[in-house]
């Protein structure tokens, strides 16, 4: 029977085969995979734990090796990953039984060779930790920070000096790109970048948005404790975080459409659109639908809402939310948000851009954002992000309102592109706008209505 980390393994390395974003090629496997409980909340932290401190682990197992990363190969990189993350951040894991599993992998992968690599490396590694879970953070270069809470201590000052290098000290304590490090500290200052660093790192917690249609908050509350889920209060008026809830899809709260998971970034978005009974709504970039759903929920269900998204493929698990939830009026449409066929284009009362973006608000939620996305694709996003904007004003109604939002913190995705936006168009007013920078456990986002009169 394949064990935790054994999965772990086979994930990561067939994500990065066919350059497929972890979580969904993790949730396809656990679907049919034979793992107890616990082996798959195990494998489950592994994949993610290891994505999301790559730089960090990368970084260490460098300083360790004789000679350095370059050219080992991509297999025995996600063991010595994986040992490397084991032997720093889960505790409850003995040193051993780490080093001898990962040691049993490289062997059978790469024979003795690469067994005896792959030992003498975690094993040097274990023995520059002093300490785990610490409250005192100590000398930075010798303290990494714990996804759980406290630090780990080293016992020899194996992470790059702020005093000479602040961007990649954060860059490496924190797992991030240098580039958007540096980025952080130019337009928020060391301790602003510091705290997104660290919000990017924290272990996300579910969150989810009662279906006012069917049920208050409060009640949801009750009978998510019924059904073994413990639920407490968020900062948005619909929104829960859930502990012990397991596999959401096997709660009967979940099956009834009680609730749609969902960040509470992403619950301020269309309580800001302003949505009424009766109105057409037009959503742009729907997918997955979690703020279509949202729409529908504060119009009553009265109305219509016309959700788009360029991936047919993509329309399927919003009609699956819909249907679940209850909704009638959502209509579903399959195009391009930059060229619109509708015969009346300014006939809708609300337009909701929710844009393609670098995610760099949600980097907590989504791991491999950090590493997919570079400084000249957010140039990409920004072309794109104003193309949908240039379509979407075509369809606002005289007296409408054009709603604008992003998973990204980066101001030329945000309120640059909303002034760009506003430079041609003069009949078009901005009312309102937000930037939330993530803090746990919410992430990050912006939002902006605008009013065309």
């Amino acid at each position: 029977m394949v064990t935790a980390r054994e999965f772990a393994l086979s994930v990561l390395l067939a994500a990065a085969r066919a350059d497929l974003f972890v979580a969904d090629e993790l949730d396809e496997r656990l679907e049919r995979a034979e793992l107890s409980p616990e082996d798959r909340a195990l494998a489950t932290t592994l994949v993610y734990g290891v994505v999301r401190q790559r730089g960090t682990l990368d970084w260490l197992i460098g300083a360790l090796a004789t000679r350095g990363l370059g050219g080992t190969d991509k297999r025995l990189l996600e063991i010595l990953r994986i040992g490397a993350f084991q032997l720093l951040f889960l505790e409850r894991v003995p040193a051993y039984a780490v080093v001898n599993e990962a040691v049993k992998a490289a062997q059978e992968f790469a024979g003795r060779h690469a067994g005896s690599f792959v030992n003498g490396l975690l094993r040097g590694l274990d023995r520059k930790i002093e300490a785990r879970g610490v409250a005192e953070e100590g000398e930075k270069e010798r303290s990494l920070p714990h996804p759980e809470g406290g630090f780990v201590r080293l016992k020899e000052p194996l992470l790059p000096a702020e005093g000479k290098e602040p961007a990649a000290a954060l860059a490496v304590r924190y797992s991030h790109p240098r580039w958007l490090v540096e980025r952080w500290l130019r337009g928020h200052g060391r301790a602003t970048a510091e705290r997104l660093c660290a919000a990017g790192n924290v272990r996300p917690e579910i969150c989810v948005r009662a279906n006012r249609l069917r049920i208050t908050r409060a009640e949801l509350a009750v009978r998510l404790a019924a059904e073994g889920a413990a639920a407490r209060l968020g900062s948005e008026p619909d929104a829960l975080y859930l502990e012990k809830a397991g596999r959401l899809p096997r709660l009967a709260s979940f099956g009834a459409g009680l609730f749609a998971v969902q960040d509470e970034a992403a619950q301020v978005v269309a309580p800001l659109a302003g949505v009424r009974p009766g109105e057409r709504v037009l959503d742009l970039c729907a997918a997955p639908g979690g703020k279509t759903a949202h729409l529908a929920a504060l119009m009553g269900d009265r109305g219509l809402i016309v959700a788009c998204d360029r991936s047919r493929a993509r329309l399927a698990p919003i009609a699956e939310n819909v249907r679940r939830l209850g909704l009638t009026c959502v209509a579903l449409c399959g195009l391009d948000g930059r060229h619109l066929p509708f015969r009346r284009p300014a006939s809708f009362d609300v337009v909701l851009v929710d844009a393609p973006c670098s995610n760099t608000g949600v980097l907590a939620r989504r791991v491999e954002a950090r590493w997919r996305v570079t400084e000249a694709e957010l140039v990409k996003f920004a072309a794109l992000q104003g193309q949908l904007l240039a379509a979407a004003a075509a369809c606002v109604r005289v007296g409408g309102a054009l709603v604008y939002s992003t998973c990204s913190i980066e101001p030329e995705e945000n309120r640059e592109q909303i002034g760009r936006f506003l430079e041609g168009r003069r009949e078009f007013v901005l009312e309102e706008e937000r930037l939330l920078l993530p803090e746990a456990p919410r992430g990050g986002g912006y939002v902006a209505r605008l009013r065309k009169g």
